[in-house]
């Protein structure tokens, strides 16, 4: 019996190795399909959830219901399912200026779900009808958005003074 070393040793034939690395290249490739499309049914999940409270705050309570932010979230909500859906189906929709505007629109959004539970927190007639574990889920997730877009928004504007000081140090 070959030792380990020996084993490792042997050299496989080309077309051997060339077949392991189509599999191994296949096994990527799929892994990250799959890490995209579970990102993608999570976002969605996870505008479920906001619409659901939304329609449930709607049926429940009529003084609530006239709030110009709990529209704005109910249909930014129902657009970015969609949203979420078509680039799960077409991926091909995915590019950066539509991202970009997406990203504008995201930042509207999570700002109207903290003015909305603000909101839903200080007005006496509205606190009965807007109990919910969803409204802390929202207020919990809009912070969230909040913190990452900050740092996102940082680190890109220390990329950019980072390749500039590089840049005029290479000269």
């Amino acid at each position: 019996m070959p030792s380990l070393k020996s084993a490792r040793s042997i050299k496989l034939p080309t077309t051997t190795s060339k077949l392991v690395n189509n599999i191994n290249f296949a096994n990527e490739l799929m892994s990250s399909k799959t890490k995209s499309i579970v990102i993608f049914v999570v976002r969605i999940i996870i505008f479920l959830i906001i619409l659901s409270y939304v329609m449930n705050v709607e049926t429940k309570c009529n003084r609530c219901v006239n709030d110009t932010n709990l529209k704005s979230i109910k249909y930014m909500s129902i657009g970015f399912i969609v949203y979420n859906i078509l680039l799960l189906i077409f991926p091909i929709l995915f590019n950066i200026p539509v991202e970009i505007l997406s990203y504008i629109v995201y930042i509207i959004y999570i700002v109207n779900i903290i003015i909305y539970v603000k909101k839903m927190n200080t007005h006496t007639t509205c606190s009965s009808c807007s109990k919910d574990w969803r409204k802390t889920f929202m207020n919990i997730l809009a912070y969230i958005a909040i913190i990452g877009i900050a740092i996102m928004g940082l680190s890109t504007i220390l990329g950019v003074f980072m390749l500039s000081s590089l840049s005029s140090f290479m000269r």
